[in-house]
C-alpha cells in the first residue's frame, strides 16, 4: 500500500530517516485489530441512540459497490492517517513532545471535517475527541499507521456501508438503512453519529485504555530540547 503513493520512500529521502510508520510486520495485525475496534465503536454508539428511540434501523434497499462505497473505507483513512498522523503529529512530536502534538493534531483533524457537508462546530469539536485523540493515541501505542488506518477503515465502514447513517455529513446507502428521529444532540443529525453526544464516551474509553498503555510501554515522549537555529 504505501508503494501505491511512496509515502514511505518520500519520507525517507526527505528526512534521511528510518521510516518505520509502514511496517509490513505490524500491517496484518494492526489493521484487522483496528477494523474490528473501528467498526464496534460505531456500532455501539448507534445500538445506543437505537436503544434510546432517537434511531431506528431496517434493512436497506439502495446499497451498490462502487467508488462512492470504496472511497470512504480504503482511500480517506489511508490519506487521512498519513497525513494528519503521519506528518502533522509526529513532526510536532519530535520538537514539542506527545502531549502537544496529540491536541495540536486532533485539533486541526476536527477542524479539517468543518469543510464537510452539514458540518457544525459541535460536529468538528465531537470528531475532535472521537477520532482525532484516538488514532493519534492508536499511532503512539504501535508507533505504526496500520492500527489507526484500520480504526479509521473499520469505523467508515460500519458507519456508511453497513449501518446506513451519515458519513461525515454525507449520505451513504448502506446494507442497513438508520433512521436519525430523535433529539439531534443524539444522533448528530444530518452529520451523522459523529456529531452525537454519544459517541465520544466510547471513543473515550477506547483512548483511556491506550493512553494507559502507551504510558506504561513509556511511549509518552517529552518535549525536544533541541534549540531553533
Amino acid at each position: 500500500m504505501p508503494e501505491v503513493f511512496g509515502g514511505a520512500q518520500l519520507s525517507a529521502w526527505i528526512e534521511q530517516r528510518d521510516v518505520r510508520e509502514f511496517e509490513r510486520s505490524k500491517a496484518l495485525s494492526g489493521t484487522i485489530i483496528g477494523l474490528i475496534v473501528g467498526a464496534l465503536l460505531i456500532t455501539l454508539s448507534v445500538g445506543v441512540m437505537v436503544g434510546l428511540g432517537a434511531a431506528s434501523i431496517v434493512r436497506g434497499h439502495q446499497f451498490v459497490f462502487s467508488s462512492s462505497t470504496i472511497v470512504p473505507v480504503l482511500v480517506v483513512p489511508l490519506l487521512e492517517e498519513l497525513i494528519f498522523r503521519g506528518i502533522i503529529f509526529r513532526i510536532i512530536e519530535e520538537v514539542w513532545g506527545t502531549t502537544v502534538a496529540l491536541v495540536a493534531s486532533a485539533v486541526l483533524f476536527g477542524l479539517a471535517h468543518l469543510l464537510n457537508e452539514n458540518s457544525t462546530m459541535l460536529a468538528a469539536s465531537c470528531i475532535t475527541i472521537e477520532l482525532g485523540v484516538l488514532l493519534a493515541l492508536a499511532y503512539v501505542v504501535t508507533r505504526s499507521l496500520w492500527l489507526p488506518i484500520g480504526i479509521h477503515a473499520g469505523w467508515n465502514c460500519a458507519e456508511g456501508n453497513i449501518l446506513g447513517t451519515p458519513d461525515s455529513g454525507n449520505v451513504v446507502h448502506g446494507i442497513f438503512e438508520t433512521a436519525m428521529n430523535g433529539n439531534p444532540l443524539i444522533t448528530g443529525s444530518a452529520f451523522g453519529p459523529e456529531a452525537s453526544l454519544v459517541t465520544p464516551v466510547f471513543s473515550l474509553i477506547g483512548a483511556v485504555l491506550l493512553y494507559q498503555y502507551a504510558r506504561k510501554q513509556g511511549q509518552w515522549k517529552p518535549a525536544s530540547d533541541r534549540k531553533a537555529v
